[in-house]
C-alpha cells in the first residue's frame, strides 16, 4: 500500500511539473509573439509618420517604448535549453536595435534630416524580417523542446500508471490473502475467546474496506489532478486563441493535404470579408491572386525549418485584392500536418513605400534643381558615390565618369589632404570652410564647403555641400578695389583740405599778427578802431574757416575725443565770459546757472564741449535783440562710473520757425535762409555741434519753450575722476594780493578764492586801511604784488587810488587790477591810463581772475629778466618760406625779447643747426627743396652723435590728426597752428624754454 501511495504522489508531481513547464513555455512564446507584434506596429507607425508627418502614427511606437523593455526582460530569463536561451538573447538584442533605429528615424524626421530617412526605413524593414525569422526559429525551438518534453512525460506517466495499477492489484490480492489467513487462525482459537475473536475479526474486517476506500480516494485525487492539468492546457490554448484574435495579423491554419482552412482568427475574417463558418473549409486557392506562389511551392518550402516568406496579392470575398506579406511553415497540430500562415496586410506599407519613392524622386529633382553642389562620398574608400547635376556641371564630368572618382582628383595638387576635415565631418556641427576645387580640365574654382556624415543604405557617407563663390570673390575684389579708391580719394581730399588750410591761414596769419602788433603801438582812437575792426574781421573769417575744417574732419571721421580731467563749472563760466562783451554791447543780460550736484572734476574732452557751448551761446546772443540769455548745467542721470550732464541755452530772441525745426541740425541750414536775412553765418555750427555731442555720447535738440525765443538743449556723457582739476590757464604762482572793496561779500569771496590758490592775501574796506597795510608790507620787505581795487570806494574812486600807487615807492609798486560792476564807455582805457594791469567786471569769474593774476605774474618775471639781461639768453631758429609770415614772426619774437635767426627752407635749417647753437626751432612743415618733416629727421639723425636735443616746434596750417601724428613721428616736440597768435607763441616758448625766463 505504501508503494501505491508513493506512486500516486510521483504521478501527481510529474503531472504538475509538466503543466508548469508547458505554462512557462506558453508564456515565453506569448511574450515573443507580443514583442513581434509591438515591433511590427511601431515600425508601421514610424513609416506612416515619415510619409504623412502626422504624429498620430507614432502612438504605437510611443506605447512600445514602455512595453518592449519589459518583454525583452522576460525573454532574457534563462531557459533550460541552451539553444533556446541563445535565440531569446538574439531576439532581445535585435528588438533593442530596432527600437533605437526607429527612434533615430523619428528624430531625423523632426530635425529635417531627409537624406537619412529613406535608407533607415529600408534598414528597418530588413531588421523586421530578421526579427520575424528569429522569432519563428525561437518558437520552433521552444515548441520542439515542449513537444519532446511532453512526449517523454507521457511515456513516463504511462509507465507510472501501469506500475501503479500493478502495485494496486498486488496490494488488494495481498490484503485478501491476509484476511483469509487471519480468519483461519481465528477459527482455530479457543471457544472461550470466540466473542473476543469475533470482535477483533469484525474490527479487522471493517479496517480492510477502509483501506480500500483510501486507495480509491488517492486514485480520485490523481484523476482530478490530471483533469486540472488538462484544464491548464485548455487555458493555454484559450490564451493562444485570444492572442490570435487580438493581433492585427491574419493567422490561418491550413490542412497540408487538402489545402483547406481549418482555423482562422478574427483578423482573417475581417480582412477577407468572410464569416467564420464560411472561412473554415474554404480552399486556399480562393484567397490567392494570380501572382501568389502555387500551392506546391508553398508546401515544399513551408516544410523547411525556416519556412517560407513572400509577398503577394490576396482576394477578398467581394473580389477586391490587397497586397500581403506571408510567412508559412508546417507543424503538427492535433496529430496532423498543418500549414500555419501568418499574413499581414501591407497596403499601408506599399503606400508608404510609394510615398517614400515619390519623396526620393522629389529629393533628386530638388537636388538637381539647386545651384549648390551636392556630393555623396564613401567614408571608407573616399570615392564619389552620388552627385547632383550641379556637381557634374561644376566639375565638368559625365555621371558615369564622376561616380567612383576618388575625391583626391577633385582638389588641386598643392591642396593637401586633411584628415582633420573628415574627422570634423563626423561631429554634429560638421566641417565648414573655403577651399579650392579642381575641374576636369585642370582649372580651379573657389568653393564654400560644408561636410557632414550620415548612414545611407547601410554605408557610412560623407555628404559634401559646396557653393561656387567665384562671383563672390570677384565682387569682394571689386569692393576692395573700390574701398582702396575711396581711401585714396579721402586721402586726396584730406591733402586738399590741408593744402587749402595752409594757403588760407598763411595770409590770415599776417593779417591777425600784424593787427595784434599794431594794437600794441600808440594809436589814435580812430586808428585803434580801424585796427580792431581788421583784427575782429580776420578772426571771424578764421572762425568760418575753422568751422569748414571741423565739418570736413567730422565727415571724414578724423576727430578723436580727448580724455582729460576738467571742471565743468569753470568751463561753462569761461564759455559765458567769451560772449559777455557781445552781450553787453547789445544790452543783453547774460546769466549762468549750475546745479549743486554737478561734480567739480570729470574726465572728457573740454575743448569740444567748450566748442559746442560757445556755438550755442553765440547763436543765442546773435539772434536776441533784447532781453536775456541763460546758460544752465545740471545732472541728467548718474550711471556710477559715468555721469550724463544736461546743458541748456535759453534766449528771448526771434525763435525758430516750424519750417526750420526739422532741418535745423543739418549742414548748411539756417533759421533764416531768405535773401533779406539779417544774420550771417555758414549754417555749419549746429551741424558740427550735433556731431560733436553724438561723439560725446549724448544728443542735442530744440527744447520746448514758452514765450519768445528758443531753448537749445544737449546732453554729454563723462567719466568720474578723483583728480583735482587745475585752473584753465597757467598757475599764477605764490603772489601776495591785497583786496580793497567796501562790500564785505565781495571781500569774503575773493579771499576764499585767493586762499584756495595758495596765495597770501589781505583785505580792507577803505583807502586809509589799504595805504597802511601797503606801507607796513613794503617796510617789512614783503610788499604786495597785486592790489585788487573796486572802482567805487567811500570818499574816493579806484582809478585815483590806482594812479597814486604807481607814483609812491613806499607802496612797493604793486600791480593794480580795477574791478567794476558795470563797464561804461572808455572804462578799460581809463584803467590802463591809470597804470592798471587789467580790468575785471563783477561778478568776477574765478577762472578769469586766476588767469589775470597769472598774466601779471609772468609779466613781472619778464620785466625782471629783461631788466637784468636786456634780451633772453635762448637762441631761436625759424624755418619759413613765406616772407609775410617771417616778417610777422620776427616782430612777435622781438616783442617777446627773443633773438631769432630766420632761414627759408629745410636744407638751410639743417645747415644752420650744424653751425649754430640754438635751443629751439620753429619749423614750417611745407617748404621747397626740403620740407619740415625731412629737415627734422635729418637734425634728429645728427643729434645721435652729438648727444644734444633741440626743441622743434612745427608751424602748420594742417589741423588734421594725421598731420599731428606725422609731426610726432618725425621727431618734433610740439606744434603751433597758423595763423600764429602772440599768446600761443608766448605760452609755447615759456613751456619749452623755462630757463630763458
Amino acid at each position: 500500500m505504501l508503494l501505491a501511495l508513493l506512486g500516486v504522489l510521483q504521478l501527481q508531481r510529474a503531472t504538475e511539473r509538466d503543466s508548469n513547464f508547458t505554462a512557462l513555455t506558453d508564456a515565453r512564446l506569448y511574450n515573443a509573439e507580443l514583442l513581434l507584434l509591438r515591433l511590427v506596429d511601431s515600425e508601421t507607425g514610424v513609416r506612416g509618420y515619415a510619409v504623412t508627418h502626422n504624429r498620430r502614427f507614432l502612438d504605437p511606437y510611443n506605447a512600445a517604448v514602455v512595453v518592449i523593455p519589459k518583454l525583452i526582460a522576460s525573454l532574457r530569463v534563462r531557459s533550460r535549453n541552451v539553444e533556446a536561451s541563445i535565440q531569446a538573447a538574439a531576439i532581445a538584442r535585435a528588438a533593442q536595435s530596432q527600437m533605437l533605429l526607429l527612434g533615430r528615424i523619428r528624430s531625423s524626421i523632426e530635425r529635417g534630416n531627409s537624406p537619412f530617412v529613406p535608407a533607415a526605413l529600408l534598414r528597418g524593414k530588413a531588421s523586421m524580417d530578421a526579427i520575424r525569422a528569429l522569432v519563428d526559429r525561437y518558437e520552433s525551438t521552444e515548441r520542439a523542446i515542449n513537444a519532446a518534453r511532453l512526449a517523454r512525460a507521457a511515456v513516463e506517466q504511462k509507465s507510472l500508471r501501469y506500475a501503479l495499477a500493478g502495485i494496486l492489484v498486488l496490494a488488494i490480492a495481498g490484503g485478501l490473502i491476509a484476511i483469509f489467513l487471519f480468519a483461519s487462525r481465528v477459527v482455530r482459537r479457543l471457544a472461550s475467546v470466540i466473542a473476543k475473536t469475533e470482535d477483533v475479526a469484525a474490527d479487522r474486517a471493517l479496517a480492510a474496506p477502509l483501506r480500500g476506500n483510501d486507495e480509491i480516494a488517492a486514485v480520485d485525487r490523481a484523476v482530478h489532478q490530471m483533469a486540472a492539468a488538462i484544464r491548464v492546457r485548455g487555458a493555454a490554448l484559450a490564451r493562444y486563441r485570444l492572442l490570435a484574435d487580438v493581433t492585427h495579423d491574419i493567422i490561418l491554419f491550413i490542412d497540408r493535404s487538402a489545402l483547406t482552412i481549418v482555423e482562422a482568427n478574427a483578423a482573417a475574417q475581417a480582412a477577407y470579408g468572410y464569416e467564420r463558418s464560411d472561412l473554415i473549409g474554404l480552399p486556399t486557392a480562393v484567397l490567392h491572386a494570380l501572382d501568389d506562389p502555387i500551392d506546391a511551392e508553398i508546401i515544399a518550402l513551408s516544410d523547411t525549418a525556416a519556412g517560407l516568406s513572400y509577398e503577394g496579392m490576396h482576394r477578398r470575398s467581394d473580389g477586391s485584392v490587397f497586397p500581403v506579406e506571408v510567412h508559412a511553415r508546417t507543424a503538427e497540430v492535433d496529430g496532423r500536418l498543418t500549414i500555419i500562415k501568418t499574413i499581414r496586410d501591407i497596403s499601408e506599407r506599399r503606400h508608404a513605400a510609394e510615398q517614400i519613392s515619390l519623396g526620393l524622386q522629389r529629393y533628386h529633382m530638388l537636388a538637381d534643381a539647386t545651384s549648390d553642389i551636392i556630393v555623396f562620398i564613401d567614408r571608407a574608400d573616399l570615392v564619389v558615390v552620388d552627385a547632383n547635376a550641379a556637381a557634374l556641371a561644376a566639375y565638368g564630368y559625365e555621371r558615369t565618369d564622376f561616380i567612383g572618382l576618388p575625391i583626391a582628383r577633385l582638389r588641386p595638387p598643392d591642396e593637401p589632404y586633411s584628415s582633420e576635415r573628415i574627422a570634423l565631418a563626423e561631429t554634429q556641427a560638421g566641417f565648414s570652410g573655403e577651399l579650392l576645387q579642381l575641374r576636369s580640365d585642370g582649372t580651379t574654382f573657389p568653393v564654400e564647403i560644408h561636410l557632414g556624415a550620415a548612414d545611407v543604405e547601410g554605408r557610412r557617407m560623407i555628404i559634401a555641400t559646396l557653393r561656387d563663390i567665384s562671383e563672390r570673390r570677384r565682387a569682394a575684389e571689386q569692393i576692395t578695389l573700390a574701398l582702396d579708391q575711396a581711401i585714396e580719394a579721402s586721402r586726396l581730399k584730406s591733402e586738399f583740405v590741408a593744402t587749402m588750410s595752409h594757403e588760407i591761414r598763411t595770409p590770415m596769419h599776417g593779417v591777425i599778427g600784424m593787427s595784434e602788433l599794431l594794437l600794441e603801438t600808440q594809436l589814435m582812437p580812430q586808428q585803434r578802431e580801424y585796427a580792431l575792426t581788421v583784427k575782429e574781421s580776420a578772426q571771424a573769417l578764421l572762425a568760418i574757416i575753422d568751422d569748414i575744417l571741423d565739418f570736413s574732419k567730422l565727415e571724414a571721421n578724423k576727430i578723436e575725443l580727448e580724455a582729460v580731467a576738467f571742471d565743468p563749472l569753470q568751463l561753462v563760466a569761461s564759455a559765458v565770459n567769451l560772449a559777455r562783451g557781445t552781450a553787453r554791447d547789445k544790452g543783453l543780460r547774460l546769466h549762468s546757472a549750475a546745479s549743486p550736484h554737478v561734480p567739480a572734476a570729470l574726465r572728457g574732452d573740454p575743448t569740444r564741449l567748450r566748442q559746442v557751448l560757445i556755438n550755442l551761446i553765440g547763436n543765442a546772443v546773435k539772434f536776441t535783440a533784447a532781453g536775456e540769455v541763460v546758460v544752465s548745467i545740471a545732472v541728467d542721470r548718474d550711471e556710477g562710473r559715468t555721469i550724463v550732464l544736461s546743458f541748456a541755452v535759453r534766449d528771448t530772441g526771434i525763435g525758430v520757425s516750424p519750417e526750420a525745426r526739422d532741418r535745423l541740425f543739418e549742414a548748411f541750414v539756417q533759421g533764416d535762409g531768405s535773401t533779406t536775412r539779417r544774420f550771417g553765418g555758414t549754417g555749419l555750427g549746429l551741424s558740427i555741434s550735433r556731431r560733436l555731442v553724438e561723439l560725446m555720447g549724448g544728443r542735442i535738440w530744440l527744447g520746448e519753450h514758452e514765450g519768445p525765443g528758443a531753448t537749445f538743449c544737449f546732453t554729454a556723457r563723462f567719466e568720474r575722476t578723483p583728480e583735482i582739476v587745475a585752473p584753465i590757464t597757467i598757475a599764477a604762482g605764490n603772489l601776495r594780493v591785497l583786496v580793497v572793496d567796501d562790500d564785505a561779500t565781495t571781500r569774503r569771496i575773493l579771499e576764499s578764492h585767493l586762499t584756495g590758490w595758495g596765495m597770501q592775501n589781505a583785505s580792507c574796506e577803505d583807502l586809509d586801511s589799504a595805504r597802511a597795510q601797503l606801507r607796513v608790507a613794503a617796510h617789512d620787505g614783503k610788499p604786495f604784488d597785486v592790489v585788487l581795487i573796486d572802482y567805487v570806494l567811500p570818499r574816493s574812486d579806484g582809478l585815483a587810488f590806482a594812479a597814486e600807487l604807481g607814483e609812491h615807492p613806499e607802496y612797493g609798486y604793486p600791480s593794480r587790477v580795477l574791478i567794476t560792476a558795470f563797464d561804461a564807455e572808455g572804462r578799460k582805457q581809463a584803467a590802463l591810463a591809470a597804470g592798471c594791469a587789467a580790468h575785471l567786471r563783477k561778478p568776477i569769474d574765478p577762472s578769469e581772475l586766476y588767469n589775470t593774476l597769472g598774466e601779471i605774474e609772468r609779466a613781472r618775471r619778464s620785466r625782471s629778466t629783461a631788466a637784468g639781461n636786456g634780451t633772453r639768453s635762448a637762441r631761436i631758429l625759424m624755418a619759413e618760406d613765406s616772407a609775410l609770415i617771417r616778417r610777422v614772426a620776427r616782430f612777435q619774437l622781438e616783442e617777446l625779447d627773443y633773438p631769432v635767426d630766420i632761414v627759408e627752407n629745410g636744407q638751410q635749417a639743417v645747415a644752420a643747426v650744424a653751425s649754430g647753437d640754438y635751443q629751439l626751432i620753429l619749423m614750417d612743415m611745407r617748404m621747397p627743396e626740403m620740407d619740415g618733416l625731412a629737415a627734422t629727421r635729418a637734425i634728429r639723425e645728427a643729434e645721435r652723435t652729438s648727444g644734444r636735443h633741440i626743441v622743434v616746434i612745427a608751424l602748420t596750417a594742417n589741423v588734421l590728426e594725421v598731420d599731428r601724428e606725422a609731426c610726432i613721428e618725425a621727431g618734433m616736440d610740439d606744434f603751433l597752428a597758423k595763423p600764429l597768435k602772440l599768446d600761443a607763441l608766448r605760452a609755447a616758448l615759456e613751456r619749452w624754454l623755462p630757463e630763458a625766463l
